[in-house]
């Protein structure tokens, strides 16, 4: 039986609150927070066989031991996957630059009509 690493003091948002001493490696001790998820609806759905799963993006915060804090975006579709860790910073700008967008797409839409 392997040795259970020494626990990491979690990060307040960190949903096992455990330190993780059951990690394999140490710099797998991270703490990820409780993921926000979006469906994307304008995103074809990944099939596999007679299953199908949605695309979405999960937002979290996330910690690395000896790392730093980070916005967590993954994002799933049928074409590909992909993660994202941006500061606190990074992800306010880019929660204002979407809802600017989301702003001018509904003005777009109302035009068109």
């Amino acid at each position: 039986m392997r040795a259970q690493l020494d626990p990491v003091v979690c990060i307040p948002s960190c949903e096992d609150q455990d330190g993780h001493p059951a990690a394999l490696f140490a710099e797998d001790q991270i703490c990820f927070g409780k993921a926000m998820t979006v469906a994307l609806s304008q995103e074809e759905p990944e099939r596999s066989g007679d299953q199908e799963r949605a695309a979405y993006v999960d937002t979290y915060t996330q910690h690395h031991p000896g790392g730093q804090l980070s916005v967590h975006l993954y994002a799933t579709t049928a074409r590909d996957d992909m993660w994202l860790d941006l500061t606190a910073a990074e992800a306010l700008k880019l929660a204002d630059n979407l809802i600017a967008v989301a702003a001018l797409v509904r003005i777009d839409a109302e035009a068109i009509r």
